[in-house]
Parts: C-alpha cells; sequence; structure tokens
C-alpha cells in the first residue's frame, strides 16, 4: 500500500473522530452539528477517494468515483 492511499484513509478517520467528538461535546450547539456534517462530508470524500486508490477495475472505480461526486454535490447546501 502506498503512503498517498494510506494517508487518505488516515485524514478519513481523523475527519470523523474529530467530527463526532465535538457533536458529542455539546449537542445543542447549532455549530458543532455544522462542523459534525462537515467533518462527516470530508469522511466520504476521503474515505472514497480511498478507496478509488484501491480500485482494481474499471466498474468499482466508476462507483467511487460517483460517490465523490454525489457527496460534493451536496456539501455545499450545508453552509450557512
Amino acid at each position: 500500500m502506498m503512503y498517498f492511499t494510506l494517508s487518505c484513509l488516515i485524514t478519513a478517520v481523523i475527519a470523523l473522530v474529530l467530527g463526532l467528538f465535538v457533536y458529542f461535546k455539546n449537542r445543542r450547539q447549532f455549530t458543532n452539528k455544522i462542523w459534525c456534517l462537515l467533518s462527516i462530508s470530508i469522511f466520504v470524500w476521503e474515505f472514497g477517494y480511498f478507496m478509488l486508490l484501491l480500485s482494481i477495475d474499471k466498474g468499482k472505480a466508476l462507483f467511487w468515483t460517483r460517490v465523490l461526486y454525489t457527496n460534493n454535490s451536496h456539501s455545499h447546501k450545508w453552509n450557512v
């Protein structure tokens, strides 16, 4: 496994952990909810990119590319 591929997985896990940590610190605060949604979006994007890099055939690569673009197209709706 190459270092770049591994760094995508590490970034995804860190984004998810930090997002959940901030959310569970204070669930009622609006900024914590937004931060958690942003972190989950980053997690999905980085994990999708990680899986794209590990894809062997074109079908799986196309699926993970669609995951990346679908997640990216919805993330702008959370900006306040």
